[in-house]
């Protein structure tokens, strides 16, 4: 009968506009979806850059590497002043070539594994021995997993305490 394809027609357009519609509605979220991608993009790659800035102006001797190939990535300017390398650049050499540690097994198994610290580190810097206590601090950088090594010096400490461990006389220090 007509009357019966008449009305399967009649709902054939009606689901028709319906899926039509549905389809609308998620293209218009989809585009809101993506246009809040494109911006926390732009706003993580502004912050990954801010944060690579605030690394290279840390007060303190810092050096950003990479755990697969152990080469240094970025460091700040006072690790260069620190590490007196004005002279050869730290960034893209490995870092055990670039800093000579006393035990370069332990620094490797904390830019490898897991966050951490080594409290009484020697480090050679051109013919001194320095006593340093190394922090590592595993970070994402540009999509990648880096290991942010930060170097504070304990030399004098370490120094003022041997010499004041083996002296003979009564020591009041202010």
């Amino acid at each position: 009968p007509s009357n019966y394809l008449i009305v399967l027609l009649e709902v054939f357009a009606i689901l028709l506009f319906g899926c039509a519609v549905a389809a609308e509605y998620v293209g218009t979220i989809f585009e809101r979806l993506n246009a809040h991608i494109i911006m926390a993009r732009t706003e993580a790659e502004r912050g990954q850059e801010m944060w690579a800035g605030l690394i290279e102006r840390l007060p303190l001797p810092a050096l950003l590497i990479d755990p697969d190939s152990m080469r240094v990535v970025a460091s700040s300017e006072f690790a260069t002043t620190y590490l007196d390398a004005a002279d050869i650049a730290i960034e893209g050499r490995p870092i055990f070539e670039a800093l000579k540690f006393s035990y370069p097994d332990v620094v490797q198994e904390l830019i490898v594994g897991s966050d951490g610290g080594a409290p009484a580190t020697v480090i050679r810097v051109g013919d001194q021995l320095r006593v340093t206590q190394i922090r590592v601090l595993h970070v994402a950088h540009k999509g990648r997993r880096l290991a942010l090594l930060t170097i504070e010096d304990a030399t004098e400490v370490f120094c003022l305490k041997a010499a004041l461990d083996t002296a003979e006389y009564a020591t009041f220090v202010i």
